[in-house]
C-alpha cells in the first residue's frame, strides 16, 4: 500500500513536469513568434571566428544574407496595399483587419504586376504583360478586377494591336486615363465607354501624357505626365513635340533564331543638336464633346515671357487646389528655374518663384520632386530650397514659400546641413515629415517640424536601435496624413523595419531580421571603417571596407569603387554584402569609397565646384585619395585598382587618363567617354551649351587621352542594347586605343541595357572584374569557403 501511494506521487509528478515543459515550450513558440515593441538582442557570443564562414560568390545571387523590409503602398490615412506570395491585400490599421483583394490565382493567370486600388476601393487596375521599355518605363495590357463581384474588365484601348503605355486612376471614384500610341484617353468610370482626349500623337515625336525619353531619364524623372484636380473635374498634362529631336539608332541582335538584325531608334537630343519642345495644358472633363471620338478644347499654361521664345524644360506641375495648379519651368541650361500658378478656366498665371544661380545649377530633382506639400488652403506650399548659411555658402534647407506673386521664402530649417526629402505634412495640424543629415552627412534621420512654432523633433534619433549605434541611415513611408508611419533602418547594423503611430507613439517591429542575426553569427563579416582627409583645401569624406581578419602588420590591395556623378552620396551607413565584401572576404584587398566635389549634402559650393569641367576635380579628389592610402603601412603602395559603372565608369577612365601613376589598374562599364555623345537635359545642367563650352567639352573628352593609358591594364565593358549611354561611347574609346597602340580588354553584352540585367549575364559580369582585378594586381584568393 505504502509503496503503491510512492508511485502515485511519482507518477504524478512526472505527469507535472511533462505539462509543464510542454507549457514553456508553447510560451516560448508564442514569445518567439510575438511582434516586440523593442530592439531583437543578437546573441553575444558569436561562433569563433576559425569555425565561421566567408561571404562567398554565390552568395551575391542567393539572398542568404539579405535582409527583409516591409514594401506597402499607402492607399489613405489608415490603409495600405500590399502583396505577399502575390497575393494582393489591404490592411485598415484602424480596425486592424487585412482583407484579400485580388488573389494569387488572378494574379498568376493574367501575368499581372504591378497593380494599383481605385480611390473608391472597388476595383484593382492590373497592369498584364509587362513590358519593360526605359527606366522607368512600360507597356502593358490593363484589366480592371472587381473586388466584390470579381469581375475582370479588359481597358481596351482604340488600337488592339498596341499595348497601353501608361494607365492611371483618377483622385475619385473609378475614373481613369490611359495613353496609347502617345493619344491619351479617359473613363469616367470603368465600365464607361472610352473619351479621346488627344489625337496628336506620334510615335518617336509628339508625346501626350507621357514623358518622352530624355524627361523620363533626365528631367522628369518619370514617365507620367498627367496629372487629375483634386475632384477629378480637369486633368493637366504636358505635350512633348520631338520632330526636330534627331534618332539615335542601336542594333538588336534578338534571338539565335533570327537572321535579320532589328534597328530600334529613340528621339535622343545631344549636346549641340535641338531639344524637345514643350506645352502644358488643361482639359475641362465635364465638357467633353458628346461624340467620343472628338478631342476637347484645351487651354494653355504658358511659360513665363523671359523662356516662352526660347529653349526651355517643363519640371513639374502640381494641383493647389480644384481651380489653380502650379507649373515648374527651367532654362535649357537649367540655371534659372521659375514656378508659375495659374487660373484653370482661363490659363493666366504669374510668377510664383523664380531662382537663378550662378557658376552652378538648378537641380530640379532635389527642389522639385516630389511636388510641393500645399497647406490646407493653398495660402503657401512646403519644398526644398537653398539658403545662405554665413559664409559657408548655400545649403539646402526647409521652405514655406507663399503662394502669391513673388511669394514670399522662408526657411523653417538652417545648419550647415542639408534636408534630403519631404515625406509627409499633416494639413490639419500643420506638421511637415522629412529626412536630413543633420547628424552628418554619412547619414538620415527623420524629423518632424511644427510649422507655426517652428519646433523640430528627431523621430528616429532616440529609438533603441539608433542609440546603440545599429541603426543611422533611416527612410520612411508615411500614411496620407501622416497618423502612421513605417520606419526603415538601412544600416550600418542589421536592418530593422517598424511601424510607428504620431499620434500615440505607440511602436510596433514589423522586420527584426532576427534569423539574419543568427546566421551572422557563423559569417566572416567585414569591418567599415570612416575616414577623412584633405584634397584642394577640402575635407574629403570616406570609407574603408577591411577583409573580417584584417592585420594591419599584412599589405593589402586597394579597389576604389567609385561614382562620383554631381549630387550623389557614396559614403554613407549602409548594411550590404555585395561585390564589395565578396573581395574583402576573399582577397588580401580592401574596398575604398569617396565623396568627392560633386557630392550632395556638403552645400551648394561643394556640389557646384565640379561646374564646366565634369570628371576633373572628382579626379583630382580620387588621385590624392589614392596617395593618402598608400600612406597607409598596411597599403601595398604598387596596388591599387579603381572601377565604376556608368558615370563612375567616366570617372574611372579619367582617373587613368591623367597618368598620375597612383593606379595600376583601371575597369569601366559602361562609361561615357565623351559628353557630346550624352542627353542635353544631363550634359548642360553640369557642362553648358556645347558652343558656350566648347573648351570644356574639348578637356574632358577622353578620345584624345588614349596615349596615356600606355602603363595601366584597363578593362572597358558596355552592353550593346545601351539605351542611355549609348554603345558608342565604348565603340568610340576603343578606336582611340586602337589608334594609339594601347592594350586593353574590352568586353560587351549583346542587347542588354545599361544596367546589364540578368542573372547569368550578372555573374559573368562580376567574375570577370574579379578575375581581371585580382590577376592584374596578383593577388591570389586567400581564404577558401
Amino acid at each position: 500500500m505504502a509503496v503503491t501511494n510512492v508511485r502515485r506521487t511519482i507518477l504524478a509528478i512526472i505527469f507535472l513536469l511533462v505539462v509543464l515543459t510542454v507549457c514553456v515550450v508553447l510560451l516560448t513558440v508564442v514569445l518567439t513568434w510575438r511582434r516586440s515593441t523593442k530592439e531583437p538582442q543578437p546573441s553575444p557570443s558569436p561562433t569563433s571566428s576559425s569555425k565561421r564562414q566567408r561571404f562567398q560568390f554565390d552568395n551575391l545571387f542567393d539572398y542568404k544574407y539579405s535582409p527583409r523590409y516591409a514594401s506597402v503602398r499607402w492607399i489613405s490615412d489608415s490603409k495600405f496595399i500590399f502583396s505577399q506570395a502575390n497575393n494582393v491585400s489591404v490592411t485598415d490599421l484602424s480596425t486592424n483587419t487585412t482583407r484579400l483583394v485580388v488573389p494569387s490565382t488572378v494574379m498568376q493567370n493574367l501575368s499581372a504586376s504591378p497593380y494599383w486600388l481605385s480611390p473608391d476601393e472597388q476595383w484593382v487596375l492590373l497592369a498584364c504583360n509587362y513590358k519593360k521599355l526605359y527606366r522607368k518605363s512600360f507597356t502593358a495590357d490593363y484589366v480592371a478586377y472587381n473586388i466584390d463581384t470579381k469581375q475582370q474588365v479588359e481597358i481596351d484601348p482604340p488600337d488592339e494591336t498596341q499595348q497601353i503605355q501608361l494607365a492611371k486612376w483618377g483622385n475619385k471614384g473609378n475614373s481613369l486615363a490611359f495613353v496609347q500610341n502617345n493619344n491619351i484617353y479617359y473613363k469616367p468610370e470603368v465600365k464607361n465607354q472610352t473619351r479621346t482626349i488627344t489625337d496628336t500623337g506620334e510615335k518617336h515625336k509628339i508625346f501626350n501624357g507621357i514623358s518622352d525619353w530624355v524627361y523620363e531619364e533626365d528631367v522628369y524623372y518619370s514617365k507620367h505626365a498627367m496629372w487629375f484636380s483634386p475632384d477629378d473635374s480637369y486633368l493637366g498634362y504636358v505635350e512633348f513635340d520631338d520632330t526636330d529631336v534627331k534618332w539615335f539608332s542601336y542594333i538588336e541582335y534578338g534571338p539565335f533564331t533570327d537572321g535579320y538584325t532589328k534597328v530600334l531608334k529613340i528621339a535622343y537630343p545631344k549636346p549641340g543638336h535641338a531639344n524637345p519642345k514643350v506645352k502644358v495644358k488643361v482639359v475641362d472633363l465635364n465638357k467633353l464633346p458628346q461624340n467620343t471620338s472628338v478631342t476637347p478644347k484645351t487651354t494653355p499654361l504658358s511659360p513665363p515671357s523671359d523662356l516662352a521664345n526660347v529653349d526651355h524644360y517643363f519640371t513639374n506641375m502640381a494641383w493647389l487646389n480644384n481651380d489653380k495648379v502650379l507649373v515648374g519651368w527651367s532654362n535649357r541650361v537649367q540655371n534659372v528655374s521659375v514656378m508659375t500658378i495659374h487660373d484653370v478656366d482661363t490659363g493666366t498665371g504669374y510668377q510664383n518663384r523664380r531662382q537663378e544661380v550662378k557658376n552652378g545649377w538648378v537641380d530640379t530633382s532635389t527642389y522639385l520632386q516630389p511636388s510641393p506639400w500645399f497647406s490646407k488652403v493653398g495660402s503657401y506650399y512646403l519644398t526644398p530650397h537653398p539658403f545662405e548659411q554665413g559664409n559657408h555658402g548655400k545649403y539646402i534647407h526647409l521652405a514655406k514659400v507663399n503662394t502669391k506673386e513673388n511669394g514670399t521664402i522662408n526657411n523653417l530649417t538652417s545648419g550647415l546641413w542639408e534636408i534630403d526629402k519631404i515625406f509627409a505634412f499633416n494639413k490639419e495640424q500643420e506638421i511637415v515629415y522629412f529626412s536630413s543629415s543633420e547628424t552628418s552627412a554619412r547619414n538620415l534621420h527623420i524629423y518632424s517640424i511644427d510649422v507655426k512654432s517652428g519646433e523640430k523633433t528627431c523621430l528616429s534619433c532616440n529609438l533603441d536601435w539608433a542609440k546603440s549605434g545599429r541603426c543611422k541611415y533611416f527612410s520612411a513611408s508615411f500614411s496620407h496624413n501622416a497618423t502612421w508611419y513605417i520606419l526603415t533602418c538601412s544600416g550600418p547594423g542589421v536592418p530593422i523595419v517598424s511601424r510607428h503611430n504620431t499620434v500615440t507613439n505607440t511602436v510596433e517591429i514589423l522586420r527584426s531580421n532576427e534569423r539574419l542575426i543568427e546566421r551572422m553569427k557563423s559569417l566572416m563579416v567585414p569591418i567599415k571603417r570612416n575616414f577623412n582627409f584633405t584634397s584642394d583645401g577640402y575635407t574629403i569624406d570616406g570609407i574603408e571596407i577591411l577583409p573580417p581578419d584584417f592585420d594591419p602588420s599584412k599589405k593589402y590591395g586597394v579597389l576604389f569603387d567609385v561614382y562620383g556623378g554631381p549630387g550623389y552620396q557614396r559614403v554613407y551607413e549602409y548594411f550590404g554584402f555585395r561585390w564589395n565584401e565578396y573581395l574583402v572576404s576573399t582577397f588580401d584587398i580592401i574596398v575604398v569609397r569617396i565623396d568627392g566635389r560633386g557630392q550632395k549634402r556638403r552645400g551648394e559650393r561643394f556640389k557646384h565646384a565640379v561646374y564646366l569641367k565634369l570628371g576633373e576635380y572628382e579626379a583630382v579628389d580620387t588621385i590624392n585619395a589614392g596617395r593618402y592610402m598608400k600612406t597607409k603601412p598596411y597599403v601595398h603602395k604598387d596596388k591599387l585598382a579603381i572601377w565604376g559603372w556608368s558615370y563612375g565608369g567616366y570617372l574611372t577612365t579619367y582617373v587613368l587618363s591623367k597618368n598620375s601613376g597612383v593606379f595600376k589598374v583601371g575597369m569601366a562599364v559602361a562609361p561615357v567617354t565623351d559628353w557630346r555623345y550624352y542627353d542635353t537635359a544631363y550634359t548642360e545642367r553640369y557642362m553648358g551649351l556645347l558652343e558656350d563650352n566648347m573648351y570644356g567639352y574639348n578637356y574632358t573628352s577622353l578620345l584624345s587621352r588614349a596615349k596615356q593609358f600606355a602603363n595601366v591594364s584597363y578593362l572597358i565593358i558596355h552592353g550593346s542594347g545601351d539605351d542611355n549611354v549609348h554603345y558608342q561611347h565604348t565603340a568610340q574609346m576603343v578606336k582611340a586605343l586602337t589608334h594609339a597602340q594601347i592594350d586593353f580588354r574590352v568586353q560587351y553584352y549583346t542587347d542588354k541595357a545599361h544596367g546589364l540585367i540578368g542573372t547569368l549575364t550578372t555573374r559573368h559580369l562580376r567574375r570577370l572584374l574579379t578575375k581581371f582585378l585580382t590577376t592584374k594586381l596578383d593577388i591570389e584568393e586567400t581564404r577558401k569557403p
